[in-house]
């Protein structure tokens, strides 16, 4: 996905994980906000170890939400929030702050 969507600033590669251009990711953990951008993660698992900046992301989504990587009818399913996890549907949450 990477190489045919052109993500130029998206890897695995633990060594980019603290690029200054790098989206941030943080959570909160008894009151304490922390970031855990550089958090020590399984590489090839599926929760986590890509890095990627904020126009990579964009570029993912636009593809995603278009049908350029996966069918019309599995978007849709994705975007359906569930009713055992009211805000999430197939990998997408909702949001209603934005």
């Amino acid at each position: 996905m990477i190489n045919p969507l052109q993500l130029r600033r998206t890897s695995i590669d633990e060594d980019l994980r603290g690029a200054s251009e790098m989206v941030r990711n943080y959570i909160t953990l008894r009151g304490e906000r922390l970031d855990v951008t550089q958090a020590e993660v399984d590489m090839g698992a599926p929760f986590g170890g890509a890095v990627s900046t904020m126009s990579d992301v964009n570029t993912f989504f636009g593809a995603l939400f278009r049908g350029d990587l996966v069918s019309d009818a599995s978007v849709n399913e994705m975007k359906k929030i569930g009713s055992s996890f009211p805000d999430y549907g197939l990998g997408i949450r909702r949001d209603e702050r934005s």
